[in-house]
């Protein structure tokens, strides 16, 4: 599942994997911005590359499963 990533201007970036996330939550260069959807807020970065970015739902019979895909 993508985590999405906020600059320090709370601007949107390119969303990361968990282990990223995790990692940055760790080293303190993150911090939890929301829980649902799991958002995280750099502190350091202002700024940066994006690409276009899409989300896809995919409903199942159990769950709907959720993905972030590039053009």
């Amino acid at each position: 599942m993508p985590v999405f990533v906020l600059d320090k201007r709370k601007r949107p970036l390119m969303p990361c994997t968990e282990k990223r996330a995790r990692q940055l939550l760790d080293r303190d260069r993150a911090v939890v911005h929301t829980t649902y959807p799991f958002t995280i807020r750099l502190r350091d970065r202002i700024g940066g590359e994006t690409q276009h970015v899409e989300i896809r739902l995919d409903p199942g019979s159990k769950s709907t499963g959720v993905a972030v895909v590039r053009r």
